[in-house]
């Protein structure tokens, strides 16, 4: 009888956040993420930092790039421009 009101309600299963979006003009963002890069490679946290926007928008954008092959992730964190 104590545990009857425990198992006829069910559990809370708390909602994932939602997936970053980009913002409209995201082909703009990918232009101007590769107009930063170069074949040297750069932080992806100086990338955030100079492009001023949130972090997860611009993740997203470089795992589209890295994912068409536009772009070449390194150690420590680097991508450069896929050559």
């Amino acid at each position: 009888e104590a545990l009857a009101p425990r198992l006829s309600t069910p559990p809370v299963v708390p909602r994932p956040p939602p997936a970053p979006e980009l913002p409209a003009g995201g082909d703009d963002l990918f232009g101007r993420l590769l107009g930063l890069l170069g074949p040297a490679p750069v932080e992806e946290d100086a990338l955030i930092r100079d492009l001023g926007l949130p972090a997860a928008l611009v993740t997203a954008a470089l795992i589209d790039l890295e994912l068409e092959a536009r772009i070449r992730r390194h150690p420590g964190g680097r991508v450069s421009l896929a050559l």
